[in-house]
């Protein structure tokens, strides 16, 4: 807009300028004594002010878009404040304590529910030692399905030599024997080997009933795999009825040495099974299932402090991170704050270009209308205005005043001078805030124990024989 210039020739021609010059002149308008523009010279000014006002509400639309602008900028800015990061990462963290209070309470009181439970039991079974398990029970049990395969492949080789389908058809033989030999001695090692530990008699006394029937199950199932080794060799299309016979006759008559290695490797790994699924877990019947309970519980109490925790931290990473954004935006902000400004300052400048020039022009088309008309008039008397220059009334940019936002521009301006001291200090704060948190977390640890212990003793008033 700044390099807006009037053209004088269109203006004359299109106003016909001359031609009312001259008509008015031979008319000896206006008159020497009047002090009023004569209608020519009245239809000029009012032209003229017509393109100046349309230039002059153009301007004020720019710069009211202008103003709207500054002003959400302005709401911007002042948004970015450092302080509120401190006031919003405390309340996240106590909004983060809330929704975690009730989870807390759950796993603390299931835990208080487990430990007395625990010494319960120890109390009540006289059990005063720690309980002693494999760390892993699926290593454990592994080792029991190694045996059942190991005990296959062995015995695959002595019931290969009378199979028709070789190999293959000892291993699958085989591995049915080795499943019932190395499944159930596992079974009576977990369930009732360990009976022999329990208070009471009527326990011990089914563990050894227990036992009694599964060691003649044992040498039941191993002779009778043995005499069908052993009828392999003799008749290999009858050798499980036959051996079901011989066993009945005389167990103890296998005729085949093979059949011995046989009977041996299989009470060998029985019995490795037998030992290993006893030692699979305490050797108090329940001892290391309650205890184990009771460990779950505290590690799912340390996974939700540690989750809590994580998050608090959390918290104070991200704000963090937030003010470094905040930064970066408040610097863009009050860039394009001062742009706008300069935008503003500029529409002025182009405006006040625009009023020299049409007042410049104005005068122009006034003189060469004046100079025509004097000319052509057959008196060489005129009015006196004939020779002064005319200004326009009421074209300033009322209600524009950029003094105010200078002064803002320059505050918001002289605020970044100290902001990375601000930043420091606000960071310093989230640290201190987040060490604070993490000490505090604490007590709010124990307020949760503590509200876990009550419900746990209601829980007992109200129903004391279930506890």
């Amino acid at each position: 807009m700044s390099d807006f210039e009037f053209d004088f020739d269109q203006a004359e021609k299109s106003l016909q300028v001359r031609e009312m010059a001259l008509k008015q002149g031979a008319k000896g308008l206006p008159k020497a004594e009047d002090t009023e523009f004569d209608p020519p010279q009245e239809k000029l000014r009012q032209h003229m002010e017509f393109l100046l006002e349309g230039r002059r509400q153009e301007t004020l639309e720019s710069l009211n878009r202008l103003s709207e602008s500054q002003l959400k900028l302005e709401t911007e800015i002042e948004s970015k404040e450092f302080a509120t990061l401190t006031r919003s990462a405390e309340n996240e963290v106590e909004t983060l304590k809330k929704h975690r209070f009730g989870a807390l309470v759950n796993a603390f009181r299931k835990e208080r529910k487990l430990l007395r439970e625990l010494r319960a039991f120890k109390l009540r079974n006289q059990v005063d030692w720690e309980p002693r398990y494999p760390a892993s029970m699926i290593l454990h049990w592994s080792l029991i399905v190694g045996a059942v395969v190991a005990e296959s492949i062995a015995n695959s080789y002595f019931f290969s030599k009378g199979s028709e389908l070789g190999i293959l058809g000892g291993l699958f033989q085989a591995l049915l024997i080795s499943c019932v030999n190395v499944g159930m001695s596992a079974l009576v090692g977990d369930l009732v080997l360990r009976q022999f530990n329990h208070i009471l008699p009527k326990y011990k006394l089914m563990g050894l009933i227990g036992t009694c029937i599964y060691t003649v199950l044992l040498l039941a199932n191993n002779l009778l795999a043995a005499h069908f080794r052993a009828q392999l060799e003799i008749d290999p299309e009858r050798a499980g009825v036959a051996a079901v016979i011989a066993f009945w006759q005389n167990p103890l008559n296998v005729v085949a040495f093979d059949a011995w290695v046989m009977f041996v490797f299989g009470l060998v790994f029985a019995l490795a099974a037998l030992l290993k699924a006893y030692t699979a877990d305490d050797r108090y019947p329940g001892y290391g299932s309650i205890h184990r309970n009771y460990e779950h519980s505290l590690e799912v109490i340390s996974n939700e402090q540690e989750t809590l925790i994580e998050d608090i931290t959390t918290v104070y990473e991200q704000k963090t991170e937030t003010l470094d954004q905040l930064i970066q935006d408040k610097r863009r902000l009050i860039r394009d704050y001062r742009k706008l400004l300069e935008r503003a300052y500029a529409l002025m400048e182009a405006y006040d270009h625009s009023l020299k020039v049409y007042t410049k022009g104005y005068n122009a088309l006034l003189m060469y209308y004046r100079k025509i008309n004097q000319e052509v008039r057959q008196e060489n008397k005129v009015p006196a205005y004939f020779g002064a220059q005319s200004t326009f009334e009421h074209v300033e940019l009322r209600g524009v005043d950029l003094s105010k936002l200078e002064k803002k521009a320059n505050q918001y301006e002289e605020s970044l001078e100290n902001i990375e001291s601000q930043r420091n200090d606000t960071k310093g704060k989230l640290v201190e805030q987040r060490e604070g948190a993490i000490k505090a977390i604490e007590d709010f640890f124990k307020r949760v124990e503590q509200e876990a212990e009550r419900l746990v003793d209601t829980e007992t008033v109200q129903n004391p024989v279930a506890q």
